[in-house]
């Protein structure tokens, strides 16, 4: 099953970026392989912290109805995608 929603990149500062190296997701009931993310190296995530603590930076200042508005957008495109989302989370069967 291709999902459009699953994504095997990680995203950073509003680009999905991808790694040489990789290494497989397994759905541990099944212990079969889902996908594949970017094995990222320890500068990769610094980065990832370094411009998530720069994001909140801006969400904090950012005047509570644009805030609003940009959530209720999330919120709409969580419902527009839930049977997506629903499979993806089923990927891993807790």
């Amino acid at each position: 099953m291709k999902n459009s929603l699953l994504i095997e990149k990680a995203y950073l500062n509003g680009a999905f970026i991808s790694s040489k190296k990789t290494f497989e997701v397994i759905n541990p009931s099944t212990l079969k392989p889902v996908g594949s993310l970017p094995d990222l190296t320890v500068k990769d995530c610094q980065k990832f912290i370094d411009t998530a603590h720069k994001s909140w930076e801006v969400w904090k200042s950012t005047p509570v109805g644009e805030r609003s508005k940009m959530l209720r957008n999330l919120y709409n495109l969580i419902n527009e995608h839930k049977q997506e989302l629903a499979e993806n989370y089923d990927l891993r069967e807790w």
